[in-house]
């Protein structure tokens, strides 16, 4: 119902909408550089987990206190998993905070090891670039899980950004210049 109330609000306000597909999974970010897979990080939806003591609000507080910026949780997605900003976690459980999986929304991060991704997966990757005519891009690639071929997980590229922001690959580094290291040799 919030779907269809949007679109005849956005329809009142505009001639034309464009409406995307939500694809389940988790969002990767594939970075492709001379038509080579440089790096890949994996971006899972931010999430709490209860220690049983804390409220929503103190956690959240807790977690991502370190950002430039306050992470606001998606409160209706709060509101389907029956808690409230005032809600006390029991120990362990976990809660995501939002179904957008983006840095401003307190997604985590994680290296994907490129050896174990099957052979069609990286041969889309590099055929989209080679067929745009991008020499780097980062592809955004939403699946259930990378390892598993595009063709049998429901998986869809995002979107190819042309002029990649190279933070994410460089804050999970965890060995300093290896990132770029990987770009000379590529080169």
């Amino acid at each position: 119902q919030t779907l269809l109330d949007i679109i005849k609000k956005s329809l009142n306000k505009y001639n034309t909408i464009q409406l995307e597909e939500q694809v389940q999974g988790d969002a990767y970010r594939i970075l492709v550089f001379n038509h080579k897979i440089i790096d890949i990080i994996k971006k899972r939806k931010g999430n709490i987990i209860g220690d049983g003591k804390s409220t929503i609000k103190k956690l959240l507080e807790n977690k991502y206190n370190n950002y430039n910026h306050k992470i606001k949780p998606n409160l209706r997605l709060l509101k389907v998993q029956n808690v409230t900003l005032d809600t006390i976690l029991p120990m362990n459980k976990r809660i995501d905070i939002s179904n957008i999986i983006n840095m401003q929304n307190g997604a985590e991060c994680e290296r994907v090891d490129i050896d174990k991704i099957p052979d069609i997966n990286k041969n889309l990757f590099i055929d989209v670039t080679k067929k745009i005519g991008i020499f780097c891009t980062g592809i955004d690639f939403i699946s259930s899980d990378i390892n598993i071929p595009y063709t049998i997980n429901n998986a869809r590229i995002l979107e190819l950004n042309y002029k990649p922001d190279i933070t994410i690959h460089l804050n999970n580094e965890p060995i300093k210049n290896n990132f770029y290291n990987t770009i000379l040799k590529n080169m």
